[in-house]
């Protein structure tokens, strides 16, 4: 048997049992396509001997918290040997926006969905005010090859007024240093 409904239809198996179909989303594509609140972030900056900041990020929202779902990152041409005590990226939270940088691009990742992200976002190193909290090390094996940050998805929550950036320290003085950071807004 079925029933006809507004947006779909109820089968009742021969058993009287009603028919379910399910998948399974991770959660960024699940928040993507229920509530089109899910974007992404392209960034690269210059290598230099020091901490540079590939992206920094502030949830503006007073209503949405920020949840940090992937981070990937890479080089090209550092100039310094990896692997190397020295040479690592980080995810920190806490350190403010002082000046520099570039606005960044930030895309929904719902093409249909039409929303924006209530957030500042800024690359090609933005000089940053305070200290940061590292919430996570990440050391390259070797340059010019992309690795997802292991950070648990969902693990890093930015709620209103919060920052979050991720950022490449090295003793090389060329290159790029590029990061792609993934996240959802969702209510509190």
């Amino acid at each position: 048997m079925k029933i006809n409904g507004e947006n779909s239809d109820l089968v009742i198996t021969q058993h009287g049992q009603a028919l379910v179909e399910g998948s399974i989303a991770d959660e960024i594509a699940f928040n993507s396509l229920n509530n089109g609140e899910s974007y992404g972030i392209q960034a690269e900056s210059s290598i230099a001997a020091a901490k540079v900041v590939a992206i920094h990020i502030k949830n503006t929202s007073d209503t949405h918290d920020l949840i940090i779902n992937n981070i990937s990152v890479h080089t090209v041409a550092e100039a310094a040997t990896t692997p190397a005590v020295g040479i690592f990226w980080t995810v920190g939270v806490d350190r403010t926006y002082a000046s520099g940088g570039a606005n960044a691009t930030v895309k929904n990742t719902n093409s249909d969905s039409g929303k924006s992200a209530a957030v500042t976002a800024k690359t090609t190193s933005p000089t940053l005010g305070g200290t940061d909290v590292e919430l996570h090390r990440y050391y390259p094996k070797t340059d010019g090859e992309m690795y997802p940050i292991p950070i648990a998805k969902g693990a890093i929550v930015v709620g209103p007024s919060g920052n979050a950036e991720v950022s490449y320290t090295s003793t090389g003085t060329a290159g790029r240093a590029a990061a792609n950071l993934f996240f959802s807004m969702k209510k509190r």
